[in-house]
Formats: C-alpha cells, sequence, structure tokens
C-alpha cells in the first residue's frame, strides 16, 4: 500500500491551526534571529496539537493529535514550497555565465 503524504496531510490538516502555525513560524524566523530555522518545525508541532484540541472541546483523541501534527506539517510545506519557488525565479534571472537577464 502506497501511502501518499499530500492526500494524508489534506485529508487531516486544520486551516485556522496551519495559518496559524504559519504566521508563528513567520514570525519566530523574522523576529528572533537567534532561534535557530532548523528547530521552527519542532515549535510549531505543539502550537498546532494545542490549536486542534481547543477547536475540538480539548478532546485528546488519536486523530486530533494527527490532525494537529499535520496542520504543522501543513505550514511548514506552505513556506518551503514559497521559498522554492522564489529562489528558483532568482535563479532564472541569472544566466549560467552570471550575467542577468532583463
Amino acid at each position: 500500500m502506497e501511502m501518499d503524504i499530500l492526500s494524508f496531510i489534506q485529508e487531516y490538516a486544520v486551516l485556522p491551526v496551519a495559518a496559524a502555525c504559519f504566521l508563528l513560524g513567520w514570525l519566530l524566523k523574522n523576529t528572533f534571529a537567534a532561534f535557530p530555522d532548523k528547530f521552527i518545525p519542532v515549535a510549531l508541532v505543539p502550537v498546532g496539537l494545542v490549536g486542534v484540541l481547543w477547536l475540538n472541546a480539548w478532546a485528546f483523541t488519536p486523530e486530533n493529535v494527527l490532525k494537529g501534527i499535520c496542520s504543522a506539517a501543513l505550514a511548514v510545506l506552505i513556506h518551503q514550497s514559497g521559498k522554492q519557488l522564489i529562489a528558483k525565479a532568482e535563479a532564472d534571472k541569472v544566466e549560467p555565465g552570471g550575467v542577468a537577464n532583463e
């Protein structure tokens, strides 16, 4: 059985919680220079868990835990996808010889 990660995230992610996680991750990256980028996903998981539990009347079930983790993962996925698209667009502006295309 093949597991498709994107469909899994699509099924379990809660968009308002993912948006809150995205905002928190952006604030951590741009406000606290001493906070290492590699720990931002780790910091988002508890926020996702608390957000989903709060929306579901603090019902601590395996499905709600999974929804919290997937919401944090969606926030990271959106950020990384945008970051890679911007990097690709910047790389396309420069020719292989190092001369910018305009």
